[in-house]
């Protein structure tokens, strides 16, 4: 089981003797800055496993298949599962781990969920943890299977985004109104 994740370490000079650094998406919000991208692998335990060095405007979504191989190359051909954001999983991707005989578990951005919509309404989901459920989906004919996951503190950050985007529609409301009357 290996844990492949990315991040993008910037400098503050010009780093011209470096070929890798290039400016892209910073997630440090330092787009001034040159960058390199580290792709990172680490154990369960955490444990720096491998790791490759990527062009600094480098696409997150466009490294998985040279991690794969510098994977292979490294420690050999072998059935692993991969864990990783929503950010490298492209069906592209995900169709390169199964040819490897490899198995994966990703995240699903807030789009893909749609299509669970029902099912994450249900209450039906499994308590595995205090504050964590979850729900099996099995697709039919498919040859991925979905677990549904639910976390208190994930429905906390979701009332606290829903609340910021409410007050901010209220105040250009509210400002979009006095303006409407100053003009009447």
């Amino acid at each position: 089981m290996l844990l492949y994740d990315l991040t993008s370490p910037y400098v503050e000079g010009a780093a011209e003797d470096n070929p890798l650094m290039r400016r892209g998406y910073s997630r440090d919000h330092r787009p001034d800055c040159e960058q390199l991208v580290l792709g990172l692998i680490v154990n369960p335990d955490g444990f720096p496993f491998s790791y490759d060095l990527f062009d600094g405007n480098r696409a997150d979504v466009t490294t998985v298949e040279a991690i794969l191989r510098t994977v292979e190359r490294k420690h050999g051909k072998a059935r692993r599962v991969w864990i990783f954001d929503c950010g490298v999983a492209s069906e592209e991707n995900l169709v390169a781990i199964r040819k490897r005989g490899g198995e994966y578990l990703v995240g699903k951005t807030r789009s893909q969920l749609k299509q669970f919509e029902q099912e994450l309404l249900k209450d039906d989901f499994e308590k595995i943890r205090r504050e964590v459920a979850v729900k099996q989906i099995l697709i039919p004919g498919g040859e991925e299977t979905h677990i549904l996951c639910r976390t208190a503190g994930r429905k906390e950050k979701e009332k606290v985004i829903r609340s910021r985007f409410v007050a901010k529609i209220e105040r250009h409301w509210l400002g979009l109104r006095s303006a409407s009357r100053k003009a009447s």
